[in-house]
């Protein structure tokens, strides 16, 4: 297994083994090149990167009722009265957005096009007040019946980047056995 295999793996056992809470993960690459993750911070070692996990986007079944494919949506949280508009109503203007840029995922739509094979079309929303340059999506697909870890993909964002308050999307295809059972997808975007 490469060291990216294993990244994507330690991050799912981690995510999975604390869905309530935020958790603190250090990495770091050996001499040989091989990508390691501990719940402890590793003493003697150079190069340790801090990681904060917290509560993925919440994991879903690939159909809905009658077999249908289900929209997944995860909302932005609703503003208060007087920030660019009514509570709920639309994206604030681009220069009342502050702070760093924060990519948000807005949903996902499956289709089946195959026994094992799906297109994913979802939504994104940069809800920072810098550019959020070089966006993808890392989707991780896990069986729903034993929580094994079917995939990790990686989706660009269309456009790359995307300014404060913008908004857009992503498009791929995914191929795993775990469609013949009770697949949980989970998305997390990601940003330089």
């Amino acid at each position: 297994m490469n060291g990216t295999c294993r990244w994507f793996a330690g991050v799912v056992v981690l995510l999975v083994a604390s869905q309530a809470l935020a958790q603190t993960v250090y990495t770091w690459r050996d001499e040989n090149g091989v990508v390691h993750f501990s719940d402890e911070n590793p003493e003697g070692v150079k190069g340790v990167e801090t990681l904060t996990l917290e509560q993925p986007a919440p994991l879903v079944s690939e159909t809905g009722e009658g077999g249908e494919p289900q929209m997944m949506v995860t909302p932005a949280p609703a503003r208060p009265e007087g920030e660019g508009g009514a509570q709920g109503e639309g994206p604030p203007p681009a220069d009342a957005i502050t702070g760093a840029a924060e990519v948000l995922f807005q949903g996902a739509e499956l289709s089946p096009i195959g026994d094992t094979r799906r297109r994913v079309r979802g939504k994104l929303r940069n809800a920072g007040g810098d550019t959020a340059r070089m966006i993808s999506v890392r989707v991780v697909i896990a069986d729903g019946d034993t929580g094994n870890l079917c995939i990790t993909t990686e989706i660009f964002a269309n456009p790359r980047d995307l300014g404060p308050g913008e908004s857009g999307g992503f498009e791929g295809e995914l191929d795993t056995p775990c469609f013949y059972g009770n697949p949980k997808i989970a998305y997390y975007p990601e940003w330089d």
